[in-house]
């Protein structure tokens, strides 16, 4: 059986925003805020208790045979249900992935390397993470959400 995870759009989307934030954060200059990883990592949790609520209630719910019936519209081999478990399982995966890169930058810290000849500033690395986990985030987020809209509601209007 063949498994993708996401459509081919998702996959050139997420790299897309990842590429760019990470040059975003590559050519600004800003400090980031002493307390902002565990800022971060409260918005993280509120993600993921967010889909983590909305998950278990819609597949323990009626409404989740729906679609069940339905083959996914890029991939035969699968129905909507496995494509919607799917963004859910990559928005989790992600958050999970997200809270590890913060702790390691907690502890990490990059910021300069000095050698006799020149010296390469680090901190490009943590304004780059920051950008990609809470643009990432939101951007998995926004899928499933809006996968969730396009299966249960553009029927009804």
């Amino acid at each position: 059986m063949h498994n993708k995870l996401m459509y081919k759009k998702d996959h050139w989307q997420i790299w897309l925003l990842g590429i760019v934030l990470v040059v975003f954060g590559a050519a600004v200059d800003i400090k980031l805020p002493e307390d902002l990883f565990s800022e971060l990592t409260t918005f993280i949790s509120i993600l993921v208790g967010f889909q983590i609520a909305s998950f278990s209630i819609l597949f323990s719910s009626p409404s989740v045979k729906r679609l069940y019936q339905f083959k996914d519209k890029e991939n035969q081999y699968i129905t909507t249900k496995h494509r919607l478990k799917n963004y859910y399982k990559f928005g989790f995966n992600l958050a999970l992935l997200s809270i590890v890169i913060i702790f390691i930058l907690q502890i990490v810290e990059p910021s300069k390397i000095h050698t006799k000849w020149f010296e390469f500033d680090l901190s490009w690395i943590s304004r780059s993470s920051v950008f990609c986990i809470i643009g990432l985030n939101i951007l998995a987020v926004y899928k499933t959400v809006n996968f969730l809209y396009m299966a249960f509601m553009k029927d009804n209007e």
